[in-house]
Protein backbone atom coordinates (compact mmCIF):
# COMPACT_ATOMS: atom_id res chain seq x y z
CA UNK A 1 0.00 0.00 0.00
CA UNK A 2 1.29 3.47 -0.86
CA UNK A 3 1.09 5.82 2.10
CA UNK A 4 -0.10 9.30 1.21
CA UNK A 5 2.07 11.92 2.90
CA UNK A 6 -0.23 14.91 2.45
CA UNK A 7 -3.56 15.72 4.06
CA UNK A 8 -6.62 15.06 1.97
CA UNK A 9 -10.08 13.65 2.25
CA UNK A 10 -11.71 11.07 0.07
CA UNK A 11 -15.50 11.10 -0.21
CA UNK A 12 -16.68 7.52 -0.22
CA UNK A 13 -19.53 7.30 -2.71
CA UNK A 14 -21.73 4.89 -0.89
CA UNK A 15 -24.59 5.20 1.49
CA UNK A 16 -23.29 5.38 5.05
CA UNK A 17 -25.51 4.01 7.78
CA UNK A 18 -24.58 5.82 10.97
CA UNK A 19 -26.12 7.94 13.70
CA UNK A 20 -24.97 11.39 12.53
CA UNK A 21 -25.93 14.28 14.78
CA UNK A 22 -22.94 16.48 13.99
CA UNK A 23 -22.94 17.20 10.24
CA UNK A 24 -25.44 20.01 10.74
CA UNK A 25 -23.03 21.99 12.88
CA UNK A 26 -19.66 20.65 11.75
CA UNK A 27 -18.16 24.14 11.39
CA UNK A 28 -19.30 25.12 14.89
CA UNK A 29 -17.94 21.84 16.26
CA UNK A 30 -14.52 22.54 14.74
CA UNK A 31 -14.45 26.06 16.14
CA UNK A 32 -15.60 25.56 19.73
CA UNK A 33 -14.65 22.06 20.88
CA UNK A 34 -11.60 22.15 23.20
CA UNK A 35 -8.45 20.22 22.40
CA UNK A 36 -7.31 17.24 24.45
CA UNK A 37 -4.49 17.57 26.99
CA UNK A 38 -0.95 16.78 25.83
CA UNK A 39 -0.68 14.19 28.62
CA UNK A 40 -2.96 11.86 26.62
CA UNK A 41 -0.54 11.85 23.71
CA UNK A 42 2.40 11.44 26.09
CA UNK A 43 0.64 8.33 27.44
CA UNK A 44 0.14 6.96 23.93
CA UNK A 45 3.76 7.62 22.97
CA UNK A 46 4.99 5.88 26.12
CA UNK A 47 2.83 2.78 25.60
CA UNK A 48 2.90 2.14 21.86
CA UNK A 49 5.38 -0.45 20.55
CA UNK A 50 5.93 1.15 17.13
CA UNK A 51 5.24 4.60 15.70
CA UNK A 52 4.74 3.96 12.01
CA UNK A 53 0.98 4.12 11.35
CA UNK A 54 -2.03 5.09 13.48
CA UNK A 55 -5.76 5.22 12.80
CA UNK A 56 -7.95 7.87 14.44
CA UNK A 57 -11.57 6.68 14.24
CA UNK A 58 -14.46 9.13 14.30
CA UNK A 59 -11.89 11.85 13.87
CA UNK A 60 -14.32 14.73 13.37
CA UNK A 61 -12.23 17.79 12.56
CA UNK A 62 -8.96 15.99 13.26
CA UNK A 63 -8.20 17.35 16.73
CA UNK A 64 -6.64 14.09 17.88
CA UNK A 65 -5.30 13.05 14.47
CA UNK A 66 -3.07 16.09 14.09
CA UNK A 67 -1.56 15.53 17.53
CA UNK A 68 -1.01 11.85 16.78
CA UNK A 69 0.88 12.98 13.68
CA UNK A 70 3.57 14.32 16.01
CA UNK A 71 4.11 10.75 17.24
CA UNK A 72 3.43 8.57 14.19
CA UNK A 73 4.92 8.78 10.71
CA UNK A 74 1.47 8.46 9.16
CA UNK A 75 -2.04 8.91 10.57
CA UNK A 76 -5.22 7.84 8.84
CA UNK A 77 -8.27 9.71 10.13
CA UNK A 78 -11.81 8.61 9.31
CA UNK A 79 -15.27 9.93 10.02
CA UNK A 80 -18.73 9.00 8.77
CA UNK A 81 -19.58 12.67 8.30
CA UNK A 82 -18.30 14.31 5.12
CA UNK A 83 -19.13 17.71 6.64
CA UNK A 84 -16.82 17.03 9.58
CA UNK A 85 -14.00 16.02 7.24
CA UNK A 86 -14.54 19.18 5.17
CA UNK A 87 -13.62 21.20 8.27
CA UNK A 88 -10.71 18.99 9.30
CA UNK A 89 -7.34 20.46 10.21
CA UNK A 90 -4.81 19.89 7.44
CA UNK A 91 -1.53 18.22 8.34
CA UNK A 92 1.21 16.76 6.16
CA UNK A 93 1.11 13.37 7.88
CA UNK A 94 -2.67 13.00 8.14
CA UNK A 95 -4.83 11.37 5.47
CA UNK A 96 -8.58 11.89 5.90
CA UNK A 97 -11.33 9.73 4.47
CA UNK A 98 -15.10 9.44 4.84
CA UNK A 99 -15.94 5.91 5.93
CA UNK A 100 -17.58 4.20 8.91
CA UNK A 101 -15.27 2.79 11.57
CA UNK A 102 -17.06 -0.56 11.42
CA UNK A 103 -16.26 -1.14 7.72
CA UNK A 104 -13.15 0.41 6.20
CA UNK A 105 -10.99 -0.18 3.15
CA UNK A 106 -7.74 -0.47 5.12
CA UNK A 107 -5.47 -3.52 4.67
CA UNK A 108 -5.16 -6.17 7.37
CA UNK A 109 -2.73 -5.71 10.28
CA UNK A 110 -1.59 -2.22 9.29
CA UNK A 111 -1.96 -0.07 12.42
CA UNK A 112 0.37 0.26 15.40
CA UNK A 113 -2.25 2.25 17.28
CA UNK A 114 -5.98 2.93 16.99
CA UNK A 115 -7.62 5.83 18.82
CA UNK A 116 -11.26 6.73 19.30
CA UNK A 117 -11.90 10.15 20.86
CA UNK A 118 -15.45 11.14 21.80
CA UNK A 119 -16.98 8.63 19.38
CA UNK A 120 -17.00 4.96 20.40
CA UNK A 121 -20.42 5.23 22.07
CA UNK A 122 -21.91 5.74 18.59
CA UNK A 123 -20.48 2.50 17.22
CA UNK A 124 -21.84 -0.98 16.72
CA UNK A 125 -19.17 -2.39 19.04
CA UNK A 126 -19.26 -5.94 17.74
CA UNK A 127 -18.67 -4.79 14.16
CA UNK A 128 -16.10 -2.20 15.19
CA UNK A 129 -14.11 -4.69 17.26
CA UNK A 130 -14.08 -7.07 14.31
CA UNK A 131 -12.69 -4.29 12.12
CA UNK A 132 -10.24 -3.29 14.83
CA UNK A 133 -8.95 -6.86 15.14
CA UNK A 134 -8.56 -7.08 11.37
CA UNK A 135 -6.55 -3.87 11.04
CA UNK A 136 -4.59 -3.60 14.31
CA UNK A 137 -1.18 -5.25 14.38
CA UNK A 138 -0.43 -7.87 17.05
CA UNK A 139 0.89 -5.89 20.01
CA UNK A 140 -0.94 -2.81 18.75
CA UNK A 141 -2.48 -0.27 21.14
CA UNK A 142 -6.13 0.78 21.41
CA UNK A 143 -6.95 4.03 23.23
CA UNK A 144 -10.50 5.27 23.76
CA UNK A 145 -11.56 8.44 25.54
CA UNK A 146 -14.36 10.96 25.89
CA UNK A 147 -15.80 13.66 28.15
CA UNK A 148 -19.25 14.96 29.06
CA UNK A 149 -20.02 17.39 31.86
CA UNK A 150 -17.90 20.24 33.10
CA UNK A 151 -17.17 21.97 36.39
CA UNK A 152 -17.00 25.74 36.80
CA UNK A 153 -18.08 26.65 40.33
CA UNK A 154 -20.53 25.18 42.82
CA UNK A 155 -23.23 27.78 42.12
CA UNK A 156 -22.96 27.65 38.32
CA UNK A 157 -22.65 23.85 38.31
CA UNK A 158 -25.85 23.63 40.34
CA UNK A 159 -27.70 25.93 37.92
CA UNK A 160 -26.44 23.98 34.90
CA UNK A 161 -27.60 20.70 36.48
CA UNK A 162 -31.09 22.03 37.33
CA UNK A 163 -31.74 23.90 34.08
CA UNK A 164 -29.56 22.96 31.13
CA UNK A 165 -28.83 19.29 31.81
CA UNK A 166 -32.30 18.46 33.10
CA UNK A 167 -33.97 20.22 30.14
CA UNK A 168 -31.85 18.33 27.61
CA UNK A 169 -32.27 14.93 29.24
CA UNK A 170 -34.91 13.62 26.83
CA UNK A 171 -33.03 14.91 23.77
CA UNK A 172 -29.83 12.92 24.19
CA UNK A 173 -29.53 9.94 21.87
CA UNK A 174 -29.58 6.65 23.82
CA UNK A 175 -26.06 5.85 22.61
CA UNK A 176 -24.66 8.68 24.73
CA UNK A 177 -25.53 6.90 27.99
CA UNK A 178 -22.34 4.87 27.69
CA UNK A 179 -20.33 8.10 27.67
CA UNK A 180 -22.44 9.86 30.30
CA UNK A 181 -21.72 6.91 32.61
CA UNK A 182 -18.01 7.53 32.17
CA UNK A 183 -17.44 4.50 29.91
CA UNK A 184 -17.58 2.33 33.05
CA UNK A 185 -19.61 -0.29 31.15
CA UNK A 186 -17.39 -0.17 28.06
CA UNK A 187 -15.55 -3.48 27.68
CA UNK A 188 -12.48 -3.35 25.46
CA UNK A 189 -11.58 -6.42 23.38
CA UNK A 190 -8.05 -6.89 24.75
CA UNK A 191 -6.28 -6.85 28.10
CA UNK A 192 -6.76 -3.46 29.68
CA UNK A 193 -3.86 -1.14 30.50
CA UNK A 194 -3.92 1.11 33.57
CA UNK A 195 -4.59 4.70 32.54
CA UNK A 196 -3.97 7.78 34.73
CA UNK A 197 -6.59 10.48 35.21
CA UNK A 198 -6.82 13.23 32.61
CA UNK A 199 -8.92 16.37 32.29
CA UNK A 200 -9.43 19.23 29.89
CA UNK A 201 -8.86 22.65 31.44
CA UNK A 202 -9.80 25.85 29.62
CA UNK A 203 -10.38 29.48 30.60
CA UNK A 204 -13.44 30.73 28.76
CA UNK A 205 -15.71 33.75 28.85
CA UNK A 206 -19.50 33.47 28.70
CA UNK A 207 -19.67 33.60 24.90
CA UNK A 208 -17.18 30.75 24.58
CA UNK A 209 -18.95 28.39 26.99
CA UNK A 210 -22.36 29.03 25.39
CA UNK A 211 -20.88 28.47 21.93
CA UNK A 212 -19.45 25.19 23.17
CA UNK A 213 -22.81 24.15 24.61
CA UNK A 214 -24.46 24.81 21.26
CA UNK A 215 -22.21 22.10 19.80
CA UNK A 216 -23.78 19.43 22.05
CA UNK A 217 -25.63 16.83 20.00
CA UNK A 218 -29.14 17.40 21.48
CA UNK A 219 -29.11 21.17 20.96
CA UNK A 220 -30.42 21.07 17.40
CA UNK A 221 -33.51 19.01 18.22
CA UNK A 222 -34.14 21.04 21.39
CA UNK A 223 -33.98 24.30 19.42
CA UNK A 224 -36.29 22.98 16.71
CA UNK A 225 -38.93 22.19 19.31
CA UNK A 226 -38.61 25.21 21.61
CA UNK A 227 -37.38 27.94 19.26
CA UNK A 228 -35.18 30.94 20.07
CA UNK A 229 -37.17 31.83 23.19
CA UNK A 230 -36.70 28.36 24.59
CA UNK A 231 -32.98 28.46 23.86
CA UNK A 232 -32.70 31.81 25.66
CA UNK A 233 -34.44 30.40 28.72
CA UNK A 234 -32.08 27.43 28.69
CA UNK A 235 -29.09 29.69 29.38
CA UNK A 236 -30.82 32.40 31.46
CA UNK A 237 -29.76 31.16 34.90
CA UNK A 238 -26.19 30.52 33.83
CA UNK A 239 -25.89 33.99 32.29
CA UNK A 240 -27.14 35.65 35.49
CA UNK A 241 -24.72 33.69 37.67
CA UNK A 242 -21.71 34.20 35.42
CA UNK A 243 -21.11 37.88 36.08
CA UNK A 244 -19.58 40.17 33.44
CA UNK A 245 -19.85 38.59 30.00
CA UNK A 246 -16.13 38.97 29.29
CA UNK A 247 -15.09 37.44 32.62
CA UNK A 248 -13.07 34.30 32.02
CA UNK A 249 -13.64 31.33 34.30
CA UNK A 250 -11.68 28.13 34.74
CA UNK A 251 -13.62 25.19 33.30
CA UNK A 252 -12.61 21.58 33.94
CA UNK A 253 -13.88 18.59 31.97
CA UNK A 254 -12.92 15.15 33.34
CA UNK A 255 -11.85 12.70 30.64
CA UNK A 256 -12.89 9.05 30.70
CA UNK A 257 -10.17 6.99 29.07
CA UNK A 258 -9.51 3.28 28.60
CA UNK A 259 -6.66 1.52 26.81
CA UNK A 260 -5.84 -2.05 25.86
CA UNK A 261 -3.19 -3.93 23.87
CA UNK A 262 -3.70 -6.71 21.38
CA UNK A 263 -1.79 -9.89 22.20
CA UNK A 264 1.34 -10.50 20.19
Amino acid sequence: MVLIRHAHFVAVEKRLKFHDLFSGHAKLYSEVRPGYPTEIYDFIAANVNHTEIAWDCGSGNGQAATKLAEIFSQVFATDSSAKQIEHAILHNNVSYSVQPSENTNFPDSIFDCVTVAQAIHWYDLKKFYNELHRTLKPGGLLCVWGYTWFNISDDIDDIVEKTLISSLKEYWAPQTKLLQDGYKDLILPYEQITVPSFKIVVHWDLTQIISYLHSWSPMKSYGEKHGDKGMDLLFEGMIEAWGPKIKKRKISMPIYMKASRRDI
